[in-house]
């Protein structure tokens, strides 16, 4: 019995499933746009628990609403490079 090579078949269905992942994300919809199920989901009305106050705000009226815009971060920031750029970093002793 003849062995089959397995390496151009593996290099095959490589190919064809990245041609598959290609045509796919090239013929899809746009994600930034809703599709029939997100606006089903969105037209829908989840009232507040019952006992519980709802505290979403009603929209405004008008065609355009504004806001800060500002997104902070969760945690603190963490530097990741020195202050100086020309400074030269030295590891602790004992590593390389």
């Amino acid at each position: 019995m003849k062995k089959l090579p397995w390496k151009p078949a593996a290099a095959a269905a490589l190919t064809v499933f990245m041609l598959v992942s290609v045509v796919r994300a090239v013929t899809a919809q746009p994600s930034t746009s809703p599709n029939a199920d997100d606006v089903r989901l969105a037209a829908r009305a989840v009232p507040a628990p019952p006992g519980r106050r709802d505290f979403r705000d009603a929209l405004p009226e008008g065609d355009l609403v504004s806001g800060n815009g500002v997104v902070e971060p969760a945690d603190r920031e963490v530097r990741v490079a020195p202050a100086d750029p020309d400074s030269e970093h030295r590891p602790p002793d004992g590593v390389r």
